[in-house]
C-alpha cells in the first residue's frame, strides 16, 4: 500500500521557486526522482525540515549572515538616529524596527509551528528571527537595485506566474487554501510573484554575455553523475488485504489475521489468487484480481516493500502486517535499475540544471556586490 503524504507548503518558497526559474518540479531536474533542484536562492528563503521538526535558515552563497561585519557596513553605535530603542538596523536609510521583526516572526511561526516540537520552539524562534532580519537585508538590497535599474513585471507575467503556481500544487490543494494557511492576501501573493519576476530579470541581466551550457559540459555532467540517471528498481505484485479499522480491538484483529492465514492456506493448496482477491480483499485492487500494477522501491509502506523486493517471483508470501491490515502478496515481476540514455530530453534537463546552477552563483555574487556597495548599519542584535 502506498505511503500517505501530507500537504506542506510555504508561500514564499513556492511562489519564488516557481517564478525565479519557471518551476522546480521533477521535470526541471536531471533525474527521474528526488533530483537536486535548480532554483536561484529566494529573497525570502525560509525552509523547513519537517522530518526533524526544525526550522533551517539558508544564507545565499557569497552573502554574510547577520551578526558579522560584511564589507561596506558600519556596525557602530555612533550617530544613532532618534528612537534607537526600536531600530535594529538601517540600509541606505531604510530602517528595520523591532516591531517589524516581531510581526514577520509571528507570521512565519504561524505557518510552521504545527511542525515544531514544543521543546524546540525557542530555538526555532531564534533562528526565524535571524532569518527575518536576513530576509529584510536581502530584499531591501534587491528592491533598491531593481528601482535603480527600473526593472518591472507586467500584469501578463504576474498572471502567468500565478498559473504556474496553481499547476504546481499537489492534487486536491487550492491556491486559496495555501494563501489562507500562510496568511497571505491575493494582493500580497501578486506582489511576491512580481518580486520574483523582477529578481529573475535582475539576475539574468547580471549574467549577460555568459554562454549557455555546451554539449561537452552536458556530456561531462552525464558521465560524472550517472547515478542520477538510473530508473528505479520496480516490481509488479498482487495482494489480498484483510483491512484493519482504527477502532478494531485485539480480538477483532486476531480474527482478521486468522482469516488472512486461512486464505493463504487455500492459496498454497492451489486456489486461484485472482479469484480469492476479487472475493475477499478489502483493497480497491480487488476488482483487478488484487493487481497493484508496477511500483518503485520505497513507494509502498516498508513491510510490504520489503517483501515485494525480496520474495521470489510467483511465490505466496507469509501474512504481512502493515498499518492497513494483513496482506498476502504475490510478486509477478521485477526489474533492476537501468541507466537512461543521454537523449534529447535528458540533454535538455541537464542544460536546465546547469543553467540553474549558474543563476544561483550569479545570485550569490549579486548579493555580495550589493552588500559591498551599500551602507548597512547594525545597531543591535535582533
Amino acid at each position: 500500500m502506498k505511503k500517505r503524504n501530507t500537504f506542506r507548503l510555504a508561500v514564499a518558497v513556492l511562489s519564488l521557486c516557481l517564478i525565479l526559474l519557471g518551476g522546480c518540479g521533477k521535470e526541471d531536474a536531471p533525474k527521474v526522482a528526488d533530483a537536486p533542484k535548480t532554483e536561484v536562492p529566494q529573497p525570502l528563503p525560509l525552509t523547513t525540515n519537517p522530518a526533524a521538526g526544525q526550522v533551517a535558515a539558508t544564507t545565499p552563497a557569497g552573502t554574510t549572515p547577520v551578526g558579522t561585519t560584511p564589507a561596506g557596513t558600519t556596525p557602530t553605535a555612533a550617530a544613532k538616529p532618534a528612537n534607537m530603542s526600536e531600530v535594529i538596523l538601517e540600509i541606505d536609510g531604510t530602517k528595520l524596527t523591532r516591531g517589524r521583526i516581531e510581526s514577520d516572526l509571528k507570521k512565519k511561526l504561524a505557518a510552521v509551528k504545527e511542525r515544531i516540537p514544543a521543546n524546540q520552539m525557542e530555538q526555532a524562534k531564534t533562528t526565524l528571527r535571524k532569518r527575518v532580519v536576513e530576509d529584510f537585508i536581502i530584499r531591501t538590497l534587491l528592491s533598491d537595485e531593481i528601482k535603480r535599474k527600473k526593472i518591472t513585471a507586467t500584469e501578463k507575467e504576474v498572471a502567468e506566474g500565478l498559473e504556474s503556481i496553481k499547476k504546481g500544487l499537489p492534487p486536491g490543494a487550492t491556491l486559496e487554501d495555501m494563501m489562507q494557511k500562510n496568511q497571505v492576501t491575493k494582493e500580497q501573493m501578486n506582489e511576491e510573484i512580481a518580486m520574483g519576476i523582477k529578481v529573475k530579470k535582475l539576475v539574468l541581466a547580471s549574467m549577460a554575455g555568459k554562454k549557455k551550457p555546451t554539449n561537452k559540459e552536458i556530456t561531462d555532467f552525464y558521465k560524472k553523475n550517472k547515478d542520477k540517471f538510473m530508473t528505479p528498481e520496480t516490481a509488479r505484485a498482487s495482494h489480498i488485504l484483510i483491512q484493519v479499522e482504527p477502532g478494531d480491538d485485539a480480538k477483532v484483529k486476531a480474527e482478521k489475521k486468522a482469516r488472512a492465514e486461512d486464505l493463504r492456506k487455500q492459496l498454497l493448496a492451489g486456489a486461484n489468487f485472482e479469484e480469492l482477491a476479487a472475493k475477499y480483499s478489502n483493497c480497491p485492487s480487488a476488482k483487478n484480481g488484487g493487481d497493484l500494477g508496477v511500483f518503485a522501491r520505497g513507494q509502498m509502506v516498508k513491510p510490504f516493500d520489503d517483501v515485494a523486493f525480496s520474495q521470489k517471483i510467483g511465490e505466496i508470501s507469509p501474512v504481512v502486517q502493515t498499518e492497513f491490515g494483513y496482506h498476502i502478496i504475490k510478486v509477478k515481476e521485477r526489474s533492476a535499475p537501468k541507466l537512461m540514455p543521454l537523449d534529447k530530453d535528458n540533454r535538455a534537463k541537464i542544460a536546465a540544471f546547469l543553467e540553474g546552477q549558474r543563476q544561483q552563483e550569479a545570485f550569490g555574487a549579486l548579493i555580495k556586490s550589493l552588500r559591498e556597495k551599500s551602507n548597512i548599519v547594525v545597531y543591535k542584535e535582533p
